[in-house]
């Protein structure tokens, strides 16, 4: 049997379709984003360049760019500095928080962990 449609032309259902496109109706992911140990910043000052609060919660439908773009405030750098890992691997700007989930840490204890490295300014 076929849903009867209400008026704007949708399937009655319980989901409110006029807040569909809010992030916080999402479900959501945690993430832990921890800096990467390099050893050619050892003797640098790491503490400018690392984050006072690691943990993050965020839509799952956040992606890796909108998380570079949160570090790059939170630590006044450049966007072509900061560099997003998974297991030593680099991530591609448009994966979403959960295409790595389900990818990568289904099935894990939260949070996800993610790590960042600051490229210095005068190595490219």
């Amino acid at each position: 049997m076929d849903a009867v449609p209400d008026a704007p032309g949708l399937p009655y259902t319980s989901f409110d379709h006029s807040k569909a496109h809010f992030y916080r109706y999402d479900e959501q992911v945690s993430l832990c984003l921890e800096r990467q140990s390099s050893s050619s910043s050892a003797g640098k000052d790491k503490s400018k360049l690392t984050l006072q609060q690691k943990f993050v919660r965020c839509s799952a439908r956040a992606e890796v760019r909108h998380l570079r773009r949160v570090l790059c405030h939170r630590l006044s750098v450049e966007k072509s500095q900061v560099q997003m890992f998974f297991n030593n691997e680099s991530l591609p700007d448009h994966m979403t928080m959960k295409q790595l989930w389900l990818s990568h840490w289904f099935g894990k204890a939260q949070p996800l962990v993610l790590h960042y490295t600051i490229k210095d300014k005068r190595t490219r």
